[in-house]
């Protein structure tokens, strides 16, 4: 699932690059839908429209079941920061 990234702090460095995501998942109603990241999170809140999704953390995996479409924001927290990583969530 391609996410875009809207803020970050690492170690002792944060951003906010600017400009929209625009990325876009289609996924089915229902389905799971899993994100991967590169480093295994602490924790994880997801969220979509607004609305708190119940997420699974395994590994370096975030999973949850695709209830609602709309605006989707992944914040993730690590060892050394956190990521929010956001995406426009369709489902078909």
């Amino acid at each position: 699932m391609p996410l875009g990234i809207t803020s970050w702090c690492w170690d002792a460095r944060c951003g906010a690059p600017l400009g929209s995501t625009g990325k876009r998942v289609l996924v089915s109603r229902g389905a799971p839908v899993r994100v991967e990241l590169k480093f295994e999170p602490v924790d994880a809140t997801v969220n979509v429209a607004g609305t708190a999704a119940k997420p699974t953390t395994r590994g370096r995996e975030v999973s949850w079941t695709a209830t609602r479409g709309g605006g989707l924001t992944v914040y993730v927290k690590y060892k050394r920061g956190w990521v929010i990583y956001s995406a426009r969530l369709a489902l078909r």
